[in-house]
């Protein structure tokens, strides 16, 4: 059965009809995007927040601040799917810090990313297979190979703390297209992405999340 949790800041700004300013969400992704400036919440001020949170920037532009509105445990092979929200209602959707789906991005949306997970640190295949939909143009079904790489170790620092982390890269290849793209995790040693770099599809919006707050 699904399990849903409803954080009670989102809730509560929903149940006001959205009047409530997000006080403690940064500027929209569309702002960042065409030339709002970062956002750097305080360390204090974080680490007095309720909810779990990251940092985001979308195609290299200003740096944002998400708060994670809902937590979905589909089943319990699979990770937890995790939906970040900003100021503008964008969401950005990841599972086991894979970037599955993003909802009113400003230029182009990954509509779903159904694949295999992995969990970082263990075996994985050569190779495994996704498929990728995008909107808009209902370009749906294009499918990709998947291998994965350890770089080696790397710190990475957080608003609240630093981590010592396995890097990862992950090639994305479509045949179909003949071009492709590498995605990037830093892994904690509970296999929690601390940070990634990551593509929604070739020649598309490049997303990097730095997690502030995980979920749970």
């Amino acid at each position: 059965m699904t399990q849903r949790i409803l954080q009670p800041f989102v809730l509560c700004t929903l149940l006001v009809g959205c009047s409530q300013k997000f006080k403690d969400v940064g500027v929209t992704v569309e702002q960042s995007v065409w030339g709002a400036e970062d956002v750097v919440v305080a360390n204090e001020r974080l680490q007095k927040l309720p909810y779990a949170s990251l940092y985001a920037r979308v195609n290299q532009g200003h740096q944002i601040h998400m708060v994670l509105a809902y937590a979905d445990a589909l089943s319990s092979q699979s990770p937890v799917e995790l939906k970040w929200v900003a100021q503008d209602r964008s969401v950005i959707v990841t599972e086991g810090g894979l970037i599955t789906k993003t909802l009113a991005m400003p230029i182009a949306n990954l509509a779903e990313l159904t694949t295999e997970q992995y969990p970082f640190g263990s075996e994985t295949p050569v190779s495994w297979q996704a498929t990728y939909d995008w909107q808009p143009g209902y370009r749906y079904g294009y499918q990709a190979t998947i291998s994965r790489s350890l770089v080696g170790r790397e710190t990475v620092d957080t608003p609240l703390q630093q981590f010592e982390t396995s890097h990862y890269i992950e090639t994305v290849y479509f045949n179909v297209l003949d071009t492709g793209f590498e995605n990037h995790f830093w892994v904690d040693s509970d296999g929690r992405v601390i940070k990634t770099i990551q593509h929604i599809g070739p020649d598309m919006s490049t997303i990097e999340l730095l997690l502030i707050r995980d979920f749970g």
